[in-house]
């Protein structure tokens, strides 16, 4: 079984692909939501490029260009690691972190190993186990997904993604980009920072018994990243949900008043 699908997401990532990406997400403290992304990915080129309703993003590799309010702002990831919007994340992992799956007909579905998964991407809560969908077809895969399931059954974040072998044209990166904050990676062989040590979770201790402050901050998080949020931006909406929870609170739905 795992050898057919080594191969099979080894055939699928050669030269490129037209993809879409269903986002599901059912977050503490949040109602659940649906998201969809459309685009190209580049397997040879190591690029992905997807648009939404309101939102776009260009992959190149570790790091991540995304727009906020019509701005790019720039990701700059751990070397060896990648978004998971990324259908290549997925499809590598199906060749090298397997760690149990059962086949039915054209479906595989299985666990992957949480130490390797957690080891190439960002955002992957220590509750959440990592399974896998695969649609296999003519050797290739043209439908898979990520399920991160929590202790209690149920799946909090999923990434379902169709992929249509295609030519496609050169993904360009954008010109002109903002370096996120506190988004500069250590050296290689370095431990990632601290997420206590960030300026955001500075800020919110700062206004943790200002609930209403909380509640604007927390929404103005989930448009910034409404599915896996990576490393300090993920630590940080954790703790504003805390907060909240502390103020019988949650975070809302429209932007609050200010």
């Amino acid at each position: 079984m795992n050898d057919d699908l080594t191969k099979a997401a080894r055939k699928t990532m050669q030269g490129g692909a037209e993809v879409t990406v269903d986002t599901f997400y059912r977050l503490e403290g949040m109602e659940p939501g649906r998201t969809r992304l459309a685009g190209t990915v580049d397997f040879d080129a190591g690029r992905c490029q997807l648009r939404g309703d309101g939102e776009q993003h260009v992959i190149d590799g570790a790091d991540e260009y995304q727009t906020l309010d019509n701005e790019w702002i720039l990701s700059r990831g751990r070397p060896g690691t990648q978004s998971t919007l990324d259908p290549a994340w997925l499809l590598t992992r199906l060749t090298d972190a397997v760690a149990s799956g059962d086949r039915s007909g054209d479906e595989i579905v299985g666990t992957l190993d949480r130490k390797r998964a957690d080891s190439t991407t960002t955002g992957i809560a220590p509750d959440w186990t990592p399974t896998f969908r695969a649609t296999l077809n003519g050797g290739r895969i043209v439908k898979t997904a990520l399920e991160l399931v929590g202790d209690d059954g149920e799946v909090g974040v999923s990434l379902t993604f169709a992929v249509t072998p295609a030519q496609v044209a050169p993904i360009t990166l954008p010109e002109h980009a903002t370096l996120g904050a506190d988004d500069t990676p250590p050296p290689e062989g370095e431990l990632e920072p601290d997420p206590q040590d960030s300026g955001l979770w500075r800020m919110i201790e700062a206004i943790k018994d200002d609930p209403d402050t909380l509640q604007w901050l927390g929404f103005v998080l989930t448009q910034i990243r409404p599915t896996v949020s990576p490393g300090q931006v993920g630590a940080a909406f954790g703790r504003i949900i805390q907060l909240l929870q502390q103020h019988g609170r949650e975070i809302p739905h429209e932007l609050p008043a200010r």
